[in-house]
């Protein structure tokens, strides 16, 4: 069985199954992560699940392209998703399937520890490549463990640094006693795209 098969399955015994759209946690990461979205602009959110984020970037940014390799997640994405005309959500599996950028904001959030790091520093590449001048890479991870889970939240973030081309501009570690609280950062690029 693939990972998407594993996720395929989760989603199709739970319509959410790690309770974004409910678990007051959930919420308040997408509150942090929605605070470094600028305002209008382009947004793509690969990994989007059921798209609870999807949606409410949709109500910030001009234009929303979201991406998850479960075909179940992005049917109940897009179903929350209908009432709204900016957002285009698509199955895809990374690092492979990304859409043409440039886009102003790339959300790389709660997937990265499901990629060995020679997959996962090949996928930040490719991210990096998608942000247009003046935009955004925003990358937020949770710090527990699950067995599930091929890096730590941490791990993450370390092998974006030291990846990620752009200019770091800001970091946090929001602690959660319920959840063990998640790392964010931000990157911008200040230079063209080469």
């Amino acid at each position: 069985m693939t990972a998407q098969d594993t996720f395929d399955d989760a989603y199709r015994r739970d319509a959410d199954p790690w309770g974004f759209a409910t678990d007051p946690y959930e919420l308040m990461r997408y509150r942090h992560v929605i605070q470094h979205v600028p305002s209008g602009g382009t947004v793509f959110e690969p990994g989007c699940s059921v798209g609870v984020l999807t949606r409410q970037l949709a109500d910030h940014c001009e234009h929303v392209t979201a991406c998850d390799a479960s075909p179940t997640a992005v049917v109940l994405a897009r179903e929350r998703c209908a009432d709204v005309a900016n957002v285009d959500v698509s199955t895809g599996v990374l690092p492979g399937d990304l859409p043409d950028g440039p886009f102003d904001t790339v959300v790389f959030s709660e997937l990265g520890y499901y990629f060995f790091i020679s997959s996962l520093i090949l996928l930040s590449q490719r991210l990096e490549r998608l942000v247009a001048p003046g935009g955004r890479l925003i990358a937020a991870h949770w710090i527990g463990t699950s067995p599930d889970h091929v890096l730590s939240g941490d791990h993450v973030h370390r092998v974006l640094s030291c990846v990620v081309g752009l200019r770091h501009i800001h970091h946090e570690r929001v602690e959660d006693p319920r959840r063990d609280g998640f790392v964010l950062d931000v990157w911008e690029r200040t230079e063209p795209v080469r």
